[in-house]
């Protein structure tokens, strides 16, 4: 991803070091607490994550599980991991 504004108008060349990496902050998200302790089950205990590890999780957890039911672990996690994007597509929950 190409640098954030800030640092462009900063500088007049961005490097390779400086490339932005979208993070989410998880309290704006609002998920409940079963969704968040399956996050954290996962690895994603934090208040900020890093967006393409989100994408990444999403992903695997897909190849994993494709097809859960409701009431599983499996689902809660995946349930979280919905609720991320939902917010994503629906308002600014980004940290810079």
């Amino acid at each position: 991803m190409a640098c954030p504004p800030v640092l462009r108008a900063r500088r007049r060349h961005c490097s390779a070091s400086d490339q932005w990496h979208p993070h989410i902050f998880v309290p704006a998200v609002g998920l409940s607490q079963a969704r968040r302790t399956a996050l954290a089950a996962h690895g994603f205990g934090g208040n900020v994550l890093l967006l393409q590890n989100v994408l990444n999780a999403s992903i695997a957890q897909l190849r994993v599980a494709p097809k859960t039911i409701g009431g599983s672990a499996d689902r809660t996690y995946e349930e979280g991991l919905k609720t991320i994007f939902d917010t994503i597509n629906n308002q600014n929950i980004f940290a810079v």
